[in-house]
């Protein structure tokens, strides 16, 4: 009986910090033959052509212009640009109206740079983070993660443990 009471209380401490951490994952889900990763559970997703995947917390928010919650998009690229900015602004071309800022950062113990903007729109505004990883030369992918800014700071955990999953082979 002690037993089984320490095994229940082992339980709920993970299942918090599975909640903490953005919530429960869903099994995996393949973007591309080199890359997997897991959605939080409730979360919709489909396949993009020429290999990527998008997913949402919701379906009306599912490759929406502007979505109204959190959404990523993984998409493999051929190459990097020049610049950091001249990527960006190919995968989004709207125009930048936010300050630009470059970070570091790792995916799959990859070293990765992202780059990060809020836009001021009519609807609130959006931030979006766009982290650039390289596998090998002419091997990299990009994710893309888009929320309301209002909403920014609480999809983050949801986003973290997205990422935290992504397996590269």
């Amino acid at each position: 009986m002690r037993r089984a009471l320490t095994l229940l209380a082992v339980a709920a401490s993970l299942l918090v910090a599975l909640i903490d951490s953005g919530g429960a994952l869903a099994s995996p889900a393949v973007a591309s033959p080199r890359v997997s990763l897991r959605f939080p559970m409730g979360w919709v997703s489909r396949q993009l052509p020429g290999g990527g995947i998008v997913a949402a917390a919701t379906q009306r928010d599912l490759g929406a212009t502007t979505p109204s919650g959190p959404e990523l998009t993984l998409r493999p690229v051929p190459a990097l640009a020049p610049t950091v900015t001249a990527l960006f602004a190919g995968i989004h071309p709207s125009s930048f109206t936010g300050a630009i800022s470059v970070y570091s950062t790792t995916v799959d113990g990859k070293h990765s740079i992202y780059v990060q903007r809020t836009t001021a729109e009519a609807s609130g505004g959006e931030t979006t983070r766009t982290i650039f990883v390289s596998l090998s030369p002419g091997v990299e992918y990009t994710f893309t993660l888009e929320a309301p800014a209002s909403t920014w700071s609480t999809s983050n955990p949801a986003f973290d443990a997205i990422l935290a999953s992504v397996k590269f082979s």
